[in-house]
């Protein structure tokens, strides 16, 4: 805190400012706001590694220097006009940076500072002159402010060349008339005036584009301190542009012996990325802490072998210390404010506070915690079960940080079908407070690939919300990079359960474009649907620097886990995610199940039997070919392995495609020809079905059906439209327009009866304003289905009284006198999961799961022979 701190009212360039004030101050400040006629890049290099601390402490920089233009540029300019290109080309001229090393560092200081979001820079045109004010403004985490107030600008030569003096003035310190308390706020709300461009002599405006893009090339990816000697050494190993790298200063006999030594080629050469143009040194593969010894060890030795000084940069220390410092501050903040910690009570009011600011949605507390859980960690996953306001905890960071750090935009990767529900959130959150603006990959309006990708490389700083899908990711990949090296963007990973494959296409791209990201969020209700494995991709996503050293589960670990091995896991996971369950937020529980039974008839018990025989070593197939029977026996007749219905059980099982296609679907229909042709089009099930629909829809309540196959829908849509009833479906092969259409018209009661599975519509799509019973018609092991689609109608914002019904028909069939149920094994497998889901969620821990295989060996154990 500055008050502990041994200042002086007055300084002079006699002294070394820059030890004895600037690096303490700094070093204790979270907010530093500077006027200055004039600015130099090369002034970042003379604060040393307070720069570091005050980047550790979140802190940002408001800078504000001047320019002067011609009358009419300045009138035109205040009429809202974009800067004219000679104005730019002046800018630009001050970045003319002389290649001397001391200038190259201050520009790639700048470059990491803009880049990090650390530093944002305004300039104040003024019609004649310049703004010729001079002063700074510190803050630290307690609300102490510094004033210093003198003849230097933030140049180099205001620090070393020029004599410059200035005074202080400390909040903390009172005088009898608040003659300098007065002073100091004066200050401050006259440099937030001119911030906010709220001055009519002057029009203050962001760099422009052009400008930031020439400094952002110079970025090296970390602080570069003045004098380092590097040519005094052979060989120096550097943390530069975001990777470690050798770079070398010996001829070209030596740099030959270097490469051609046992020690590289055996113990450095794996490690080695690429090789620099005219072999001027070497790139390291990413390289964590592990890594980094392995590779510093040999090369140490084979430098003493080859009588080579090797010199290990400041950077590199550095590099190392903020791996292993930062990856254990995140612990401790994590935990601390998931037990609501009074260290963080503080904060978490002052989040609070601007969030109610910003926002005119009112988050429910927890969801305020959730998301200054978020906002903190910066780095973080939001495992809140379905329906409990993720999308809502995740807007509420944007607000805090557009309103506290400038962010500017949202990124959002999740599934298509929850853009429209981003949209609608993002408007009811804001409200009139922020207008959307929002960039939809998927959008025709702004034109094909080629011309969206366009409009993200010059346009993209008039939206404030992108959505993209994972499918279509890969294609924007570059183009959403720039808008992370370049801008202060909010990353949201939806529904991250479905980057699910290691090594996938969706998950590489998930993971290339979280890289250069500062706040990135992945949200799910169901973190682990399969395995532990599924925690492998948005680990990396999360902490593609650290997850190697930190949490170092390789993909067959996870997927064999012991018991011992999973209590590991959870506890490494435990200070990195949030999880809410609709409990804690007061949604009214729903009732109690209501099922249907539907006994089959003779002829469906036949086939029963025939299929139960058939299928008896492959008991997917069986499953598949039970719910076929009861919902149209006549696709029976058909094949089971179809590419549509490979990509059908993918989805609706979660198993992986290429595993299905390696099962055995022997064809069996032609056993059942005659029992299919006296059977009829529809099942018993079916026909329970729509008595439901009618007897719902009759007592003027809407309904939603979930299904599996096309087939059902259609049967189920023909039937209650001869009823008279309006009904509609949305599955994979309705358009994203068409399906808006159709939720629009079943929320304005124009549409009675909604038919749709989980695979299409259970995710992001919010129903519970106008239905509140759910028919499950058929369903599968797949609990990420099940809980999204109950929470299509069961989720926040439900009044108190308001009721939920689920009704889940079940067919029975007779096996020589007993009963069986497939559907009652799958519905008491799902219930058995979900219970388990929230008992992790009370005890704060990641579930246990059971694979797919396992979940069939449970629920057909009575017809495989295995035991139940």
């Amino acid at each position: 805190m500055f008050n502990l701190l041994p200042l002086k009212a007055f300084y002079s360039s006699n002294e070394n400012v820059s030890e004895i004030f600037f690096q303490p101050v700094l070093r204790e400040a979270i907010s530093y706001k500077r006027m200055s006629g004039y600015f130099s890049a090369n002034v970042l290099a003379n604060y040393g590694n307070s720069l570091v601390e005050f980047a550790k402490n979140n802190g940002r920089v408001q800078l504000i220097i001047s320019h002067e233009v011609s009358l009419d540029d300045f009138n035109e300019m205040k009429r809202g006009y974009e800067l004219r290109d000679s104005i730019q080309k002046e800018l630009l001229n001050l970045l003319d940076i002389p290649q001397e090393d001391d200038a190259l560092d201050g520009i790639s200081n700048l470059a990491y500072w803009i880049a990090l979001g650390t530093l944002n820079i305004k300039i104040a045109f003024k019609q004649k002159g310049i703004l010729h004010s001079k002063y700074g403004i510190f803050e630290d985490s307690v609300g102490n402010i510094i004033v210093f107030t003198g003849s230097n600008n933030e140049t180099n030569a205001g620090f070393n060349v020029n004599y410059e003096d200035f005074s202080i003035a400390c909040s903390w310190l009172a005088d009898s008339n608040n003659f300098y308390t007065a002073g100091i706020r004066d200050t401050v709300e006259k440099f937030d005036k001119i911030w906010s461009n709220r001055l009519p002599e002057l029009d203050v405006r962001e760099i422009p584009e052009i400008v930031k893009e020439e400094i952002l090339k110079y970025n090296r990816g970390y602080f570069t301190m003045q004098n380092n000697k590097l040519r005094d050494y052979d060989l120096t190993l550097i943390y530069k542009d975001n990777q470690i790298q050798l770079l070398f200063n010996i001829d070209e006999e030596t740099v030959e012996s270097f490469f051609y030594s046992g020690l590289y080629k055996i113990r450095i050469k794996k490690f080695v990325r690429e090789i620099l143009p005219n072999k001027q040194g070497l790139i390291f593969k990413y390289a964590g802490v592990t890594d980094y010894n392995m590779i510093s060890v040999p090369l140490e030795k084979l430098c003493q072998q080859l009588h080579l000084k090797l010199k290990i940069d400041d950077s590199i220390s550095e590099f190392l210390r903020n791996k292993n410092l930062h990856i254990q501050e995140r612990i401790k903040v994590g935990l601390n404010i998931k037990a609501q910690s009074s260290t963080v009570r503080d904060y978490f009011e002052k989040f609070k506070n601007i969030v109610n600011k910003e926002f005119t949605r009112i988050l429910r507390d927890k969801q305020m915690w959730d998301a200054f859980f978020m906002h903190s960690m910066k780095r973080s996953a939001n495992f809140s079960v379905p329906g409990s306001g993720k999308t809502s905890s995740a807007l509420a960071v944007f607000a805090y940080l557009k309103k506290n750090d400038n962010y500017q935009n949202v990124i959002v990767i999740g599934p298509k079908n929850s853009f429209e529900s981003w949209k609608i959130e993002f408007e009811a959150c804001f409200g009139d407070k922020l207008a959307l603006k929002c960039f939809d990959c998927h959008d025709q309006n702004i034109g094909n690939v080629n011309e969206k990708k366009t409009c993200l490389k010059y346009e993209h700083l008039k939206y404030n919300l992108f959505l993209f899908n994972y499918e279509s990711l890969a294609a924007y990949i570059p183009e959403i990079d720039k808008i992370l090296r370049q801008n202060k963007t909010l990353l949201v990973y939806d529904e991250v359960h479905r980057v699910k494959r290691i090594g996938g296409e969706w998950a590489r791209s998930a993971c290339d474009v979280a890289k250069n990201s500062t706040y990135t969020i992945v949200m799910t209700g169901t973190p682990i649907p399969n395995s532990y494995e599924d925690i492998y991709n948005f680990l990396n996503i999360l902490f593609p620097d650290d997850y190697r050293n930190f949490f170092g589960f390789d993909h067959w670990s996870l997927a064999n886990p012991s018991e011992n091995t999973k209590l590991e896991i959870n506890d490494r996971l435990k200070p990195f995610y949030c999880r809410t369950s609709k409990y804690d937020l007061g949604v009214p529980a729903p009732n109690e199940d209501k099922e249907i039974i539907s006994l089959a008839t003779p002829l469906e018990n036949q086939i029963f039997t025939i299929l139960r025989k058939a299928y008896r070593e492959n008991p997917l197939a069986l499953l598949i070919r039970i719910l076929q029977l009861e919902s149209n026996p006549k696709m029976l007749a058909q094949a089971i392995d179809t590419p549509d219905n490979i990509a059908l059980f993918s989805h609706v099982f979660d198993i992986d495609e290429k595993n299905i296609e390696k099962m055995d679907f022997k064809d069996f229909s032609r056993d059942m020809d005659s029992l299919l042709v006296q059977i009829g089009d529809f099942s018993s099930k079916r026909n329970q079905c729509v008595k439901l629909i009618q007897e719902l829809v009759s007592s003027n309540k809407n309904v939603i059906v979930w299904c599996i196959f096309k087939q059902s829908m259609d049967d189920i849509l023909k039937a209650v439209l001869d009823l008279g009833i309006s009904a509609d479906i949305i599955n994979g092969a309705v358009l994203q327009e068409d399906r808006v259409k159709i939720i629009n018209e079943f929320k304005q009661g124009k549409i009675k009866v909604l038919i749709t599975n989980p695979h299409t519509l259970a995710e992001s799509v919010s129903l519970h304003s106008v239905c509140h019973d759910a028919i499950y018609f058929e369903y599968s092991f797949n609990l990420v289905h099940l809980l999204q689609s109950k929470d299509r109608i069961h989720r926040l914002g439900l009044p108190e009284a308001q009721y939920t019904q689920y009704w889940y028909l079940k067919n029975r069939y007779d096996i020589e006198g007993d009963s069986y149920s497939l559907d009652q094994k799958i519905y008491q497998r799902l219930k058995d999961k979900e219970q388990i889901m929230l008992e992790a969620i009370d005890q704060q821990s990641i579930e246990s799961v059971t694979t797919s295989q396992e979940d069939l060996n449970l629920i057909l154990g009575d017809l495989i022979g295995t035991d139940n």
